[in-house]
């Protein structure tokens, strides 16, 4: 079975390494933004942006993207550059 998970820690060691992987839906995650959410994008849906370890509040647009959310704004004030958002994975479509 596959599970969608939000890497908490990073890791240089390769793929055969040891990750922290947090996947429960509804816990507070931290995310790397493409840029930064203002005080009314507060419930917002992000999405997984197409540069690697962002998320944006803009989905992917470009042929051959996928749509993919991983959860809602929880807070526009950043933590350590990193945004909290309310983990809710959801696939919603692959553009062709």
């Amino acid at each position: 079975a596959r599970v969608v998970g939000i890497a908490v820690e990073a890791n240089s060691g390769g793929a055969a390494a040891t990750k922290k992987v947090m996947c429960a839906q509804g816990q507070i995650a931290l995310i790397n933004m493409d840029s930064a959410p203002a005080a009314g994008d507060r419930g917002a849906p992000i999405y997984v942006h197409t540069t690697a370890g962002q998320g944006s509040k803009t989905p992917p647009t470009g042929s051959g993207d996928v749509v993919y959310r991983v959860g809602y704004l929880y807070n526009h004030t950043a933590i350590g550059g990193k945004y909290q958002i309310i983990f809710a994975p959801q696939f919603i479509m692959e553009i062709g």
